[in-house]
């Protein structure tokens, strides 16, 4: 070997030893052109155990393979490939082989939605958990979802607070609207701390925004715009308009006017309490119902009753009292006229 080609081979190695790129297992320090991978049309692959465990190929295309650890779990299945366009394809191992999965399903190889994105249960023969199909529907627990979300035998549960107050749902026509335009949300009632429940309300800038245009208390009593409804079932802050309302009672009707031993009071009687009361027998009293803050429906209406069936009573009554005066009245009449007969005769003699 010359000196010449010594020389040469001593270039050459430390030329080859200048620009040959280690790794420190420590760390390395960067610049900002510094990066791991390839120049030319080559795949970049890094390996454990002198097995394939990441694969970025020459052709766009990433598949990822092998165990991976995941907060301490390690998990045989590989999990999936990214390939053009940024689509996601799962991975499933069938046998020995393992495949990207872009038209079957994960776990039991059958067609789907084409480009959709499948969560497997973990468990053979299982169908997905979570599924995000071709047209944007979302599914749990069902392959094929027939809404944007579709929950098949489970629960959707709300918890938690927002920065609006409690768990909520929001409505709107338009999916541009800020805030929306109907809301739903658990909370606390505002007038009566201790109470919660579901508060059905407007947001603002909604027409006609504001609170508990109705609210399902916790205790199951309703209000309609209010969130107190106290004792009662239902509490309506308004008017109330309907066609029929049917009210169910717990008293006798009062039939018992008509009864043969039931007392029906004197109209003098009667006219003396009126006069020292300021009201009939056996009604509230202003002062009362403004106590009581209100009437009980069922209870005016048996009273009226009454009222009204003692009426007739009376009538029933006074009309017998004007046919007894009608019969003495011509009874008295026939006599005055027998009267002035005789006396015109006599006169005549």
């Amino acid at each position: 070997m010359t000196k010449k080609t010594l020389k040469i081979i001593i270039l050459l190695s430390m030329s080859i030893k200048m620009y040959t790129q280690t790794w420190n297992t420590a760390g390395n320090v960067a610049a900002n052109n510094d990066f791991l991978g390839t120049t030319n049309a080559q795949r970049l692959t890094i390996k454990t155990n002198n097995n394939d465990r990441i694969v970025i190929d020459e052709t766009d295309k990433q598949t990822f393979t092998g165990k991976f650890l995941f907060n301490g779990i390690n998990h045989d299945m590989p999990l999936f490939t990214l390939s053009n366009y940024h689509t996601l394809h799962p991975v499933v191992k069938q046998g020995s082989t393992i495949q990207a999965i872009t038209d079957y399903d994960l776990l039991n190889v059958q067609t789907i939605d084409v480009n959709s994105i499948s969560f497997p249960s973990g468990q053979p023969n299982k169908k997905s958990h979570f599924k995000i199909a071709a047209n944007g529907n979302v599914g749990i627990n069902i392959e094929k979802p027939m809404a944007s979300l579709h929950v098949h035998n489970g629960i959707i549960r709300v918890t938690g607070k927002n920065f609006a107050g409690g768990p909520m749902m929001i409505f709107g026509g338009d999916y541009q609207a800020q805030s929306g335009d109907w809301g739903i949300e658990y909370a606390k009632s505002t007038s009566l701390p201790s109470l919660s429940g579901l508060n059905f309300w407007k947001p603002a800038g909604s027409n006609n925004f504001g609170n508990y245009f109705l609210f399902l208390a916790d205790n199951g009593n309703v209000g309609v715009g209010t969130d107190n409804p106290g004792s009662f079932k239902l509490a309506v802050e308004g008017k109330i308009g309907a066609r029929e309302i049917k009210v169910t009672m717990n008293k006798p009707w009062p039939d018992y006017v008509f009864d043969s031993d039931h007392r029906l009071q004197a109209l003098e009687e009667l006219e003396m309490f009126v006069k020292e009361n300021k009201h009939l027998p056996g009604i509230k009293s202003a002062a009362l119902i403004k106590k009581d803050n209100g009437i009980d429906l069922g209870e005016m209406l048996t009273k009226h009753m009454e009222k009204i069936e003692e009426i007739y009573l009376y009538l029933i009554d006074l009309k017998k009292e004007v046919s007894l005066l009608k019969d003495e009245n011509k009874r008295l009449k026939d006599d005055l006229g027998i009267v002035n007969k005789e006396s015109l005769k006599s006169q005549k003699q």
